[in-house]
Protein backbone atom coordinates (compact mmCIF):
# COMPACT_ATOMS: atom_id res chain seq x y z
CA UNK A 1 0.00 0.00 0.00
CA UNK A 2 1.01 3.62 -0.49
CA UNK A 3 1.92 4.43 3.08
CA UNK A 4 4.94 4.41 5.36
CA UNK A 5 6.69 1.07 4.96
CA UNK A 6 9.48 -0.58 6.92
CA UNK A 7 12.26 -2.71 5.42
CA UNK A 8 14.09 -5.21 7.63
CA UNK A 9 17.02 -7.47 6.80
CA UNK A 10 19.12 -10.00 8.66
CA UNK A 11 22.43 -8.86 10.16
CA UNK A 12 25.42 -11.08 9.26
CA UNK A 13 28.09 -11.80 11.88
CA UNK A 14 30.70 -9.03 11.96
CA UNK A 15 28.61 -6.57 9.92
CA UNK A 16 29.69 -3.00 10.65
CA UNK A 17 27.56 -0.83 8.37
CA UNK A 18 25.27 -0.86 5.33
CA UNK A 19 25.07 1.26 2.19
CA UNK A 20 21.52 1.39 0.70
CA UNK A 21 19.78 2.83 -2.32
CA UNK A 22 15.97 2.99 -2.88
CA UNK A 23 14.84 3.58 -6.48
CA UNK A 24 11.35 4.55 -7.70
CA UNK A 25 9.45 2.67 -10.47
CA UNK A 26 10.67 5.34 -12.90
CA UNK A 27 14.32 4.60 -12.00
CA UNK A 28 14.98 7.68 -9.94
CA UNK A 29 16.67 7.54 -6.54
CA UNK A 30 14.21 8.09 -3.72
CA UNK A 31 16.75 7.84 -0.93
CA UNK A 32 20.19 6.46 -0.15
CA UNK A 33 22.95 6.56 2.44
CA UNK A 34 24.80 4.58 5.09
CA UNK A 35 23.41 3.13 8.31
CA UNK A 36 24.48 0.80 11.11
CA UNK A 37 20.93 -0.41 11.65
CA UNK A 38 19.37 -3.36 9.83
CA UNK A 39 16.06 -1.56 9.24
CA UNK A 40 14.83 1.42 7.21
CA UNK A 41 11.53 3.28 6.86
CA UNK A 42 10.28 4.88 3.63
CA UNK A 43 7.05 6.28 2.20
CA UNK A 44 5.97 5.14 -1.25
CA UNK A 45 4.93 8.09 -3.38
CA UNK A 46 3.66 6.10 -6.38
CA UNK A 47 2.45 2.65 -7.33
CA UNK A 48 4.71 0.25 -9.19
CA UNK A 49 7.86 -1.82 -8.73
CA UNK A 50 10.45 -0.23 -6.46
CA UNK A 51 14.00 -1.59 -6.02
CA UNK A 52 16.17 -1.62 -2.94
CA UNK A 53 19.94 -2.14 -3.12
CA UNK A 54 21.98 -3.04 -0.03
CA UNK A 55 25.79 -3.35 0.48
CA UNK A 56 27.04 -4.86 3.75
CA UNK A 57 30.50 -3.96 5.11
CA UNK A 58 32.29 -6.67 7.11
CA UNK A 59 35.82 -5.53 7.85
CA UNK A 60 37.51 -4.90 4.49
CA UNK A 61 34.96 -7.06 2.64
CA UNK A 62 31.55 -6.16 1.19
CA UNK A 63 28.47 -8.13 0.08
CA UNK A 64 25.71 -6.67 -2.12
CA UNK A 65 22.02 -7.67 -2.50
CA UNK A 66 18.95 -6.24 -4.22
CA UNK A 67 15.24 -6.56 -3.45
CA UNK A 68 12.00 -5.85 -5.35
CA UNK A 69 9.15 -3.97 -3.64
CA UNK A 70 5.68 -3.86 -5.27
CA UNK A 71 3.53 -0.92 -4.20
CA UNK A 72 -0.20 -1.10 -5.04
CA UNK A 73 -2.68 1.34 -3.55
CA UNK A 74 -5.00 1.35 -6.55
CA UNK A 75 -8.17 -0.76 -6.61
CA UNK A 76 -8.82 -3.19 -9.49
CA UNK A 77 -10.26 -1.72 -12.67
CA UNK A 78 -14.05 -1.21 -12.80
CA UNK A 79 -15.89 -4.20 -14.25
CA UNK A 80 -19.40 -5.44 -15.01
CA UNK A 81 -21.09 -8.75 -14.24
CA UNK A 82 -23.04 -10.68 -16.86
CA UNK A 83 -25.85 -13.10 -15.91
CA UNK A 84 -26.58 -16.18 -18.02
CA UNK A 85 -29.82 -18.21 -17.70
CA UNK A 86 -31.23 -20.85 -20.05
CA UNK A 87 -34.58 -19.09 -19.58
CA UNK A 88 -36.20 -16.72 -17.14
CA UNK A 89 -37.32 -19.82 -15.20
CA UNK A 90 -33.74 -21.10 -14.79
CA UNK A 91 -33.05 -21.12 -11.02
CA UNK A 92 -29.27 -21.66 -11.47
CA UNK A 93 -27.87 -18.40 -12.96
CA UNK A 94 -24.21 -18.20 -13.98
CA UNK A 95 -22.36 -14.98 -13.10
CA UNK A 96 -19.30 -13.89 -15.12
CA UNK A 97 -17.03 -11.04 -13.94
CA UNK A 98 -13.70 -10.53 -15.82
CA UNK A 99 -12.02 -8.05 -13.45
CA UNK A 100 -8.39 -6.92 -13.89
CA UNK A 101 -5.70 -5.15 -11.87
CA UNK A 102 -2.66 -3.61 -13.56
CA UNK A 103 -0.33 -3.43 -10.56
CA UNK A 104 -0.51 -6.56 -8.45
CA UNK A 105 -3.20 -8.64 -10.16
CA UNK A 106 -6.49 -10.10 -8.95
CA UNK A 107 -6.21 -12.33 -5.89
CA UNK A 108 -9.83 -13.54 -5.43
CA UNK A 109 -13.52 -12.66 -5.76
CA UNK A 110 -16.38 -12.49 -3.26
CA UNK A 111 -20.00 -13.05 -4.33
CA UNK A 112 -23.00 -12.09 -2.20
CA UNK A 113 -26.60 -12.80 -3.31
CA UNK A 114 -29.19 -11.00 -1.19
CA UNK A 115 -28.37 -11.59 2.47
CA UNK A 116 -26.68 -14.94 1.90
CA UNK A 117 -23.23 -15.82 3.23
CA UNK A 118 -20.48 -14.47 0.94
CA UNK A 119 -18.93 -16.95 -1.51
CA UNK A 120 -15.16 -16.72 -2.09
CA UNK A 121 -13.65 -17.96 -5.36
CA UNK A 122 -10.66 -17.42 -7.64
CA UNK A 123 -12.70 -18.23 -10.78
CA UNK A 124 -14.02 -15.48 -13.06
CA UNK A 125 -17.32 -17.33 -13.55
CA UNK A 126 -19.57 -18.94 -10.97
CA UNK A 127 -22.80 -20.98 -11.17
CA UNK A 128 -25.10 -20.12 -8.28
CA UNK A 129 -26.95 -22.67 -6.21
CA UNK A 130 -30.74 -22.95 -6.55
CA UNK A 131 -32.46 -19.56 -6.36
CA UNK A 132 -36.09 -19.18 -5.34
CA UNK A 133 -38.52 -17.46 -7.71
CA UNK A 134 -38.37 -13.68 -7.56
CA UNK A 135 -35.91 -10.83 -7.99
CA UNK A 136 -32.42 -11.20 -6.51
CA UNK A 137 -29.78 -8.50 -5.95
CA UNK A 138 -26.13 -9.49 -5.97
CA UNK A 139 -22.69 -7.95 -5.39
CA UNK A 140 -19.36 -9.21 -6.77
CA UNK A 141 -16.16 -7.85 -5.16
CA UNK A 142 -12.74 -8.20 -6.80
CA UNK A 143 -9.71 -8.12 -4.44
CA UNK A 144 -6.18 -7.51 -5.72
CA UNK A 145 -3.07 -8.98 -4.06
CA UNK A 146 -2.54 -5.82 -2.04
CA UNK A 147 -6.06 -6.06 -0.57
CA UNK A 148 -7.63 -3.27 -2.62
CA UNK A 149 -11.20 -3.97 -3.71
CA UNK A 150 -13.63 -2.95 -6.46
CA UNK A 151 -17.24 -4.12 -6.50
CA UNK A 152 -20.00 -4.43 -9.07
CA UNK A 153 -23.71 -4.87 -8.40
CA UNK A 154 -26.47 -6.45 -10.42
CA UNK A 155 -29.84 -8.16 -10.38
CA UNK A 156 -31.48 -11.21 -11.90
CA UNK A 157 -35.00 -12.64 -11.84
CA UNK A 158 -36.21 -16.21 -11.60
CA UNK A 159 -39.77 -16.66 -12.83
CA UNK A 160 -41.33 -19.52 -10.92
CA UNK A 161 -43.93 -21.81 -12.39
CA UNK A 162 -47.54 -21.64 -11.28
CA UNK A 163 -48.15 -22.40 -7.64
CA UNK A 164 -51.00 -24.49 -6.18
CA UNK A 165 -54.53 -23.13 -6.17
CA UNK A 166 -56.30 -23.25 -2.80
CA UNK A 167 -60.06 -23.75 -3.16
CA UNK A 168 -61.34 -24.30 0.38
CA UNK A 169 -60.35 -24.22 4.06
CA UNK A 170 -62.21 -24.82 7.31
CA UNK A 171 -63.45 -21.31 7.97
CA UNK A 172 -63.97 -21.44 11.75
CA UNK A 173 -62.09 -23.74 14.16
CA UNK A 174 -61.51 -23.97 17.87
CA UNK A 175 -58.14 -23.94 19.60
CA UNK A 176 -56.04 -26.92 18.42
CA UNK A 177 -58.87 -28.06 16.16
CA UNK A 178 -57.70 -29.58 12.82
CA UNK A 179 -57.73 -27.30 9.77
CA UNK A 180 -58.62 -28.97 6.46
CA UNK A 181 -57.29 -27.39 3.28
CA UNK A 182 -58.39 -28.31 -0.27
CA UNK A 183 -56.63 -27.27 -3.47
CA UNK A 184 -55.08 -28.28 -6.79
CA UNK A 185 -51.43 -28.92 -7.70
CA UNK A 186 -49.23 -31.03 -9.95
CA UNK A 187 -49.63 -34.79 -9.49
CA UNK A 188 -45.88 -35.42 -9.09
CA UNK A 189 -45.16 -32.41 -6.88
CA UNK A 190 -44.68 -32.00 -3.16
CA UNK A 191 -46.95 -29.41 -1.57
CA UNK A 192 -45.84 -27.26 1.33
CA UNK A 193 -48.48 -25.54 3.48
CA UNK A 194 -47.83 -22.29 5.35
CA UNK A 195 -50.00 -20.56 7.93
CA UNK A 196 -49.14 -16.88 8.37
CA UNK A 197 -45.92 -17.54 6.43
CA UNK A 198 -44.72 -20.38 8.70
CA UNK A 199 -44.48 -23.89 7.31
CA UNK A 200 -46.86 -26.31 9.03
CA UNK A 201 -46.93 -29.32 6.68
CA UNK A 202 -45.30 -30.90 3.62
CA UNK A 203 -46.83 -33.81 1.70
CA UNK A 204 -46.83 -35.64 -1.63
CA UNK A 205 -49.77 -34.49 -3.74
CA UNK A 206 -50.36 -37.93 -5.30
CA UNK A 207 -50.79 -39.46 -1.82
CA UNK A 208 -53.39 -36.91 -0.66
CA UNK A 209 -55.78 -36.65 -3.60
CA UNK A 210 -59.50 -36.40 -2.92
CA UNK A 211 -61.63 -39.52 -3.36
CA UNK A 212 -63.36 -38.02 -6.39
CA UNK A 213 -59.98 -37.30 -8.00
CA UNK A 214 -58.72 -40.84 -7.39
CA UNK A 215 -61.78 -42.37 -9.00
CA UNK A 216 -61.34 -40.24 -12.10
CA UNK A 217 -57.59 -40.95 -12.46
CA UNK A 218 -56.10 -43.24 -15.07
CA UNK A 219 -53.73 -46.03 -14.06
CA UNK A 220 -50.70 -43.89 -14.91
CA UNK A 221 -50.64 -40.11 -14.62
CA UNK A 222 -48.22 -37.49 -15.83
CA UNK A 223 -46.34 -35.65 -13.07
CA UNK A 224 -47.48 -32.32 -14.50
CA UNK A 225 -51.17 -33.25 -14.44
CA UNK A 226 -53.12 -30.88 -12.20
CA UNK A 227 -55.10 -32.85 -9.59
CA UNK A 228 -57.25 -32.03 -6.56
CA UNK A 229 -55.89 -32.77 -3.09
CA UNK A 230 -57.03 -32.37 0.49
CA UNK A 231 -54.90 -32.23 3.62
CA UNK A 232 -55.73 -31.83 7.31
CA UNK A 233 -53.20 -30.19 9.60
CA UNK A 234 -53.37 -29.91 13.38
CA UNK A 235 -51.50 -26.96 14.83
CA UNK A 236 -51.88 -24.77 17.92
CA UNK A 237 -52.85 -21.26 16.87
CA UNK A 238 -53.75 -18.14 18.80
CA UNK A 239 -57.34 -16.96 18.58
CA UNK A 240 -57.92 -14.63 15.64
CA UNK A 241 -57.70 -14.50 11.86
CA UNK A 242 -55.07 -16.55 10.02
CA UNK A 243 -54.08 -17.05 6.36
CA UNK A 244 -53.03 -20.32 4.72
CA UNK A 245 -50.90 -20.41 1.56
CA UNK A 246 -48.95 -23.10 -0.30
CA UNK A 247 -46.17 -23.73 -2.78
CA UNK A 248 -45.34 -26.83 -4.80
CA UNK A 249 -41.93 -28.37 -5.43
CA UNK A 250 -41.17 -30.46 -8.50
CA UNK A 251 -39.02 -33.58 -8.44
CA UNK A 252 -36.03 -31.59 -9.79
CA UNK A 253 -36.18 -29.30 -6.75
CA UNK A 254 -37.64 -26.28 -8.53
CA UNK A 255 -40.08 -24.27 -6.42
CA UNK A 256 -43.28 -22.65 -7.64
CA UNK A 257 -44.65 -19.21 -7.02
CA UNK A 258 -46.83 -18.90 -3.90
CA UNK A 259 -50.49 -19.85 -4.14
CA UNK A 260 -53.43 -17.63 -3.42
CA UNK A 261 -54.26 -17.15 0.26
CA UNK A 262 -57.37 -18.29 2.15
CA UNK A 263 -58.39 -16.93 5.53
CA UNK A 264 -59.89 -18.77 8.51
CA UNK A 265 -60.67 -17.87 12.12
CA UNK A 266 -59.67 -19.54 15.38
CA UNK A 267 -62.29 -19.07 18.10
CA UNK A 268 -60.73 -18.72 21.55
CA UNK A 269 -63.91 -19.88 23.34
CA UNK A 270 -63.78 -23.35 21.75
CA UNK A 271 -61.41 -26.24 22.36
CA UNK A 272 -61.36 -29.58 20.58
CA UNK A 273 -61.06 -32.83 22.56
CA UNK A 274 -60.92 -35.84 20.27
CA UNK A 275 -63.85 -35.57 17.90
CA UNK A 276 -65.74 -33.10 20.05
CA UNK A 277 -65.60 -29.29 20.28
CA UNK A 278 -66.45 -27.85 23.69
CA UNK A 279 -67.08 -24.24 24.67
CA UNK A 280 -64.58 -22.93 27.22
CA UNK A 281 -67.44 -21.00 28.85
CA UNK A 282 -68.93 -24.39 29.80
CA UNK A 283 -65.70 -26.35 30.22
CA UNK A 284 -64.03 -24.07 32.78
CA UNK A 285 -66.91 -24.12 35.35
CA UNK A 286 -67.26 -27.90 34.93
CA UNK A 287 -63.55 -28.39 35.55
CA UNK A 288 -63.72 -26.11 38.59
CA UNK A 289 -66.68 -28.07 39.99
CA UNK A 290 -64.88 -31.38 39.45
CA UNK A 291 -61.83 -30.03 41.22
CA UNK A 292 -63.94 -28.88 44.18
CA UNK A 293 -65.63 -32.30 44.41
CA UNK A 294 -62.25 -34.02 44.40
CA UNK A 295 -61.07 -31.77 47.25
CA UNK A 296 -64.21 -32.51 49.31
CA UNK A 297 -63.91 -36.25 48.63
CA UNK A 298 -60.29 -36.24 49.72
CA UNK A 299 -61.17 -34.34 52.93
CA UNK A 300 -64.00 -36.81 53.71
CA UNK A 301 -61.79 -39.84 53.19
CA UNK A 302 -59.06 -38.29 55.32
CA UNK A 303 -61.42 -37.57 58.26
CA UNK A 304 -62.92 -41.04 58.01
CA UNK A 305 -59.50 -42.66 58.06
CA UNK A 306 -58.46 -40.63 61.11
CA UNK A 307 -61.59 -41.70 63.02
CA UNK A 308 -60.95 -45.36 62.26
CA UNK A 309 -57.38 -45.10 63.40
CA UNK A 310 -58.43 -43.28 66.59
CA UNK A 311 -61.14 -45.88 67.32
CA UNK A 312 -58.75 -48.77 66.90
CA UNK A 313 -56.16 -47.05 69.05
CA UNK A 314 -58.70 -46.34 71.87
CA UNK A 315 -59.96 -49.93 71.98
CA UNK A 316 -56.44 -51.25 72.19
CA UNK A 317 -55.60 -48.75 74.97
CA UNK A 318 -58.71 -49.67 77.06
CA UNK A 319 -57.96 -53.36 76.77
CA UNK A 320 -54.37 -52.76 77.80
CA UNK A 321 -55.45 -50.63 80.81
CA UNK A 322 -58.00 -53.23 81.96
CA UNK A 323 -55.39 -55.98 81.83
CA UNK A 324 -52.92 -53.86 83.80
CA UNK A 325 -55.55 -52.99 86.42
CA UNK A 326 -56.42 -56.63 86.90
CA UNK A 327 -52.78 -57.50 87.48
CA UNK A 328 -52.28 -54.65 89.98
CA UNK A 329 -55.51 -55.57 91.84
CA UNK A 330 -54.28 -59.12 92.14
CA UNK A 331 -50.92 -57.97 93.48
CA UNK A 332 -52.54 -55.60 96.00
CA UNK A 333 -54.99 -58.27 97.16
CA UNK A 334 -52.13 -60.72 97.63
CA UNK A 335 -50.14 -58.06 99.55
CA UNK A 336 -53.15 -57.25 101.75
CA UNK A 337 -53.74 -60.92 102.53
CA UNK A 338 -50.08 -61.51 103.35
CA UNK A 339 -49.90 -58.52 105.70
CA UNK A 340 -53.11 -59.60 107.47
CA UNK A 341 -51.87 -63.15 107.96
CA UNK A 342 -48.52 -61.95 109.31
CA UNK A 343 -50.15 -59.59 111.77
CA UNK A 344 -52.83 -62.05 112.91
CA UNK A 345 -50.29 -64.74 113.51
CA UNK A 346 -48.27 -62.62 115.96
CA UNK A 347 -50.37 -60.19 117.87
CA UNK A 348 -53.45 -58.05 117.58
CA UNK A 349 -53.36 -55.32 114.91
CA UNK A 350 -51.47 -52.23 115.88
CA UNK A 351 -51.50 -48.71 114.56
CA UNK A 352 -48.81 -49.71 112.04
CA UNK A 353 -50.85 -52.54 110.59
CA UNK A 354 -53.89 -50.31 110.38
CA UNK A 355 -51.78 -47.72 108.57
CA UNK A 356 -50.56 -50.33 106.04
CA UNK A 357 -54.09 -51.53 105.32
CA UNK A 358 -55.22 -47.93 104.89
CA UNK A 359 -52.41 -47.20 102.41
CA UNK A 360 -53.30 -50.29 100.38
CA UNK A 361 -56.95 -49.22 100.21
CA UNK A 362 -56.01 -45.71 99.12
CA UNK A 363 -53.69 -47.05 96.41
CA UNK A 364 -56.50 -49.24 95.01
CA UNK A 365 -58.86 -46.22 94.92
CA UNK A 366 -56.29 -44.08 93.04
CA UNK A 367 -55.63 -46.89 90.63
CA UNK A 368 -59.34 -47.26 89.87
CA UNK A 369 -59.64 -43.54 89.16
CA UNK A 370 -56.57 -43.51 86.93
CA UNK A 371 -57.66 -46.47 84.85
Amino acid sequence: ERKRNTLNWSKPAGAQSYDYTLKTPAGGTASGGTTTKNTMDFTATSDGVWSFGLTTHIGSQTASSSFTIRIDSTAPNPFTVSVAQTSDKDPFPVLTYPASDATSGIDHYEIVVGTAIPISTTETSYKLVYQNPGEHDFTVRAFDKAGNVTEAKGQFTVVGFAGPTLTDVTRVVGIYEPVTVTGTAYYGATARLMIDGNQVAEFAVKENMTDAQRKSMAAAADDNLVVEWQYTVKVLLAPGRHMVTAIQIKSDGSISNPSNGLYFNVIGTMITIGKYSVSLIILIPVLFLLLLLLILLFAYLWMRTRKRLASRGGTATNASNASLKAKIDAELAHLEKTVAEDLNSTKPPTEVSKKINQDISQSKEKLDKTV
